[in-house]
């Protein structure tokens, strides 16, 4: 039997203290050692266009033309492959990219798609990999995309996630989508009422990691405002929503092994490494 080990995470570009965030983002997903990272919300803009006033004093000139972008490539790239379309960081304020580590996976291609109906830059990443520890010919794509955001724009987003999931079930090899939806409860019932009765069959469908393990309550939220308080003062008062925006979800043979979530502990500025959780997941074929 083998496992996919994969981590996603929206990293939150804009958020105070950047290097020590990213910093520890870095360094947990190198502990965690998974085979496969998937960011969103990465920006190559230096650390001094975002910093708010009280943070000031805290940027070192050697760390002003720092970015996000860079301390993780900075800290990644001995073991892993860095897979972004170096287009974007020039055209957008945040973007998605991927590592994968060489010592497991050869990369046959990837590809980038802009979504035409998006007003937001966001698009799909979209990589062909092969295990190096596997006799035969076995490729997998994985797939991560950051959809449209805000209430307003629940119908692009279901329309975005609609070309995903039929890009993953109608091609000819295995597929995993990891990435931040921001899928509502309701968006995400509606999307799989419709793709179930499109397709039709049983095993020809996306399968949810969260679900498949046992939708444990300690793993449902991965943006929470109650116990991550990075967006606290940017909400009105008592109101603390949370959701599960990051998911990984899968077409057959893979099957849901594992799957916790990272980034929940504070670090020494009182801040957590994102708002966002990341999500480490373990697939078996």
């Amino acid at each position: 039997m083998s496992y996919i080990r994969l981590v996603t995470w929206n990293v939150d570009f804009d958020s105070p203290f950047n290097y020590e965030r990213f910093t520890a983002i870095a360094e947990e997903v190198l502990g965690a050692k998974p085979g496969v990272v998937l960011f969103q919300e990465v920006s190559d803009l230096p650390f001094s266009s975002w910093q708010g006033e009280k943070e000031q004093s805290t940027i070192t000139s050697a760390r002003q033309h720092d970015s996000c972008y860079k301390v993780l490539l900075r800290r990644l790239e001995a073991l892993y492959e860095p897979i972004v379309d170096l287009g974007l960081p020039s055209e957008q304020a945040y973007f998605v990219m991927a590592f994968v580590d060489r010592s497991k996976y050869r990369v046959h291609g990837y590809e980038y798609t802009e979504f035409e109906n998006s007003s937001q830059g966001r698009g799909l990443l979209a990589i062909q990999l092969e295990p190096r520890d596997m006799c035969g010919d076995f490729k997998f794509r994985v797939l991560t995309s950051h959809l449209e955001s805000g209430t307003a724009c629940s119908e692009v987003r279901v329309q975005q996630m609609r070309q995903i999931a039929y890009e993953m079930l109608e091609g000819d090899t295995p597929a995993i989508f990891a990435g931040d939806t921001n899928f509502r409860e309701k968006e995400k019932a509606g999307f799989e009422k419709e793709i179930a009765k499109a397709i039709g069959s049983e095993e020809m469908r996306l399968f949810d990691l969260f679900v498949e393990v046992g939708e444990p309550s300690h793993l449902r939220f991965t943006w929470d405002t109650r116990t991550n308080t990075n967006k606290v003062k940017e909400l009105p008062p008592r109101f603390r929503p949370r959701a599960r925006f990051d998911q990984v979800l899968f077409t057959r043979p893979f099957q849901a092994n594992a799957m916790r979530l990272l980034g929940r502990e504070r670090l020494g500025h009182a801040v957590f490494p994102s708002d966002h959780y990341g999500i480490y997941g373990e697939l078996r074929f």
